[in-house]
């Protein structure tokens, strides 16, 4: 799921050339021939930013999921999903973040410490049907909305998002 729908194969590209598999390309008999290519392509991703970088890196993410866990903790509206957590938030604002750095194109914390994130899988302990992803949303769309962003990241952030909380719908 890319936070920039019309740039996919970007986003792709950059995760390719983030794990560094073009350094075993670039050693094939035939990387001459494709040079120019990976020269285009690396200029390319050196102009664009990833949406990580374009929020403001590590501090906007720990601002984004401080201002979450705020509205999720002080909410009546958001007490459903407050209700499915630890009484301390500690160790979920980690999780969140190092999951969130990773998946908007920053460090991937969250993988190197835990693995894929399975998110489905991960939260399928827990009773998550329309009313708990509201409210998940609810809490998110007021933390994007505290985090300075650019206005059409911001929508494509909210609308990745919507669809992953609409995803871990379990019931």
């Amino acid at each position: 799921m890319s936070i920039y729908p019309e740039k996919t194969n970007i986003s792709l590209i950059w995760h390719w050339l983030a794990t560094k598999q073009p350094c075993l390309l670039l050693t094939m008999p035939l990387a001459n021939i494709y040079q120019p290519v990976f020269h285009f392509i690396k200029q390319l991703l050196m102009t664009t930013s990833t949406p990580y970088s374009a929020m403001g890196g590590e501090q906007a993410i720990l601002h984004l999921v401080d201002r979450f866990y705020f509205y999720m903790d002080t909410l009546p509206e958001a007490q459903g999903i407050r209700a499915i957590h630890q009484p301390d938030l500690a160790g979920a604002k980690d999780k969140l973040f190092k999951f969130l750095s990773g998946w908007l194109g920053g460090p991937n914390l969250f993988i190197e410490e835990y693995g894929h994130p399975m998110l489905r899988a991960r939260h399928l302990p827990f009773v998550i049907g329309a009313s708990e992803r509201d409210q998940w949303m609810l809490c998110m769309n007021k933390a994007i909305a505290d985090t300075p962003m650019d206005a059409k990241l911001e929508t494509n952030l909210r609308n990745a998002l919507q669809q992953l909380a609409t995803h871990m719908i379990n019931q």
